[in-house]
């Protein structure tokens, strides 16, 4: 499930991770759902949902590349939220596949 990521991190990576109402994450998430892959040259950006512990986390991952590795990565995480009141009339209801 992984063999890509593992294949094309590099040791010496850093990552920086951010979430919004997730306390902590602990070992591999059982299943996930990629929405979106955007980017182009060394900079790629993946929109996903991954499952842990039985729960949605919507996720987006910001990776650099060099040398065909990944050199940097940005993860940010957020449990599912309803949108306020002052903008709920912009939202889009997108479903989510069964993972």
């Amino acid at each position: 499930m992984f063999s890509f990521r593992e294949n094309t991190l590099r040791a010496s990576r850093p990552c920086r991770t951010a979430s919004r109402g997730l306390h902590s994450l602990s070992g591999r998430p059982s299943g996930f759902s990629v929405h979106r892959i955007v980017g182009k040259g060394n900079l790629w950006i993946t929109e996903y949902v991954i499952i842990y512990e039985g729960k949605r986390v919507y996720t987006v991952s910001i990776m650099e590349f060099r040398d065909g590795k990944v050199s940097h990565e940005t993860q940010y995480f957020a449990d599912p939220f309803n949108a306020p009141a002052w903008r709920a009339q912009w939202v889009e209801t997108v479903p989510v596949d069964n993972i």
